[in-house]
């Protein structure tokens, strides 16, 4: 069983490796989901896959996130973000974040050990030469 967080879990990449990963339930362990903006299809998320984490971007949206999952450790901002990238006992991190926001959570997962499947053209355009 391999422990995946994704990061961008509500965005395009991200529902797609959902749905893959569900299709495969007793080969995925989801440890977190990150979202953006978008909290309502998050909670969705947390129900569906029950992660240790979860963390909405929009700081102003994380009583509501806190309020509507069953999940304990429940973060938000940048800070938390931030945070899901240095959890040790992963296997991989789908990094699907949009943009140059990206980029910092590629450095924090690589710098982390953990192995990391990008969808972040980004991290490699703006940071390719590190």
């Amino acid at each position: 069983m391999k422990n995946i967080g994704i990061l961008g879990s509500t965005g395009s990449v991200g529902t797609q490796a959902l749905q893959v990963i569900e299709y495969h339930k007793d080969k995925f362990n989801i440890k977190f989901l990150a979202a953006n903006t978008n909290v309502d299809d998050l909670i969705e998320q947390c129900t569906k896959f029950s992660p240790e984490y979860v963390c909405i971007y929009d700081s102003s949206k994380y009583e509501y996130l806190k309020n509507n999952v069953n999940t304990k450790n429940v973060l938000s901002g940048h800070e938390g973000l931030i945070e899901l990238c240095k959890i040790s006992n992963l296997d991989v991190i789908l990094n699907a974040i949009v943009g140059y926001q990206g980029l910092e959570p590629t450095i924090t997962i690589i710098n982390s050990g953990t192995d990391i499947a990008l969808s972040n053209k980004e991290s490699i355009v703006q940071a390719g030469s590190i």
